[in-house]
């Protein structure tokens, strides 16, 4: 938690999002960063107070057969900026069994076709044919290792700042610096 912390006192985001992580522990991160919050199923957003009217969608991706408690959430958190809709979501799709991963997939691809043109996703996605680019997302910032990233859509980037050093406890943390595009 400590090496969180020294993160994003260097970073000092405006957004940012946490997957694997306890609603304890966000509550603390929301509270000690003066942020605003929103947290389902291991995974949290942070918004400081910029966005008007945040309005949280809550649920859980399908689970897989046989485990019904096996859940991952996902989050999302649709707000205006500067007079534009804006979605800011957050979730965890695993490599698991092929038929809980696309199922799950299925699900974020649906939930994304109806979010704002304008959004930003946090994902752990499983590598593989079907990824989100046919929806107008492309990388800002992707792990080293590729399992993770930051997802943008009518945004430019500006710059990846990524630190390529990882933390301890919270490996290698992903920040890109944003701009929301024209409408078009």
């Amino acid at each position: 938690m400590r090496s969180l912390a020294a993160f994003l006192d260097e970073r000092n985001p405006d957004i940012f999002g946490l997957s694997e992580i306890e609603s304890g522990d966000a509550l603390a991160i929301a509270t000690r960063f003066a942020r605003q919050w929103a947290y389902r199923g291991g995974e949290a957003i942070f918004w400081r107070r910029m966005l008007d009217g945040p309005r949280v969608q809550e649920e859980y991706l399908p689970a897989p057969l046989g485990r019904p408690f096996e859940r991952r959430g996902y989050l999302a958190v649709r707000a205006r900026i500067a007079d534009t809709p804006l979605q800011i979501a957050a979730t965890s799709i695993v490599e698991d069994e092929r038929d809980a991963r696309i199922r799950r997939m299925r699900f974020l691809r649906n939930r994304l076709r109806g979010a704002p043109p304008a959004c930003v996703l946090f994902a752990r996605l499983p590598r593989g044919r079907v990824g989100l680019q046919d929806l107008g997302f492309f990388s800002a910032a992707v792990a080293p290792d590729g399992t993770y990233g930051i997802f943008i859509r009518r945004f430019i980037t500006n710059e990846d700042v990524s630190q390529k050093r990882s933390y301890e406890a919270i490996g290698t943390p992903l920040c890109a610096r944003l701009q929301l595009t024209a409408a078009g």
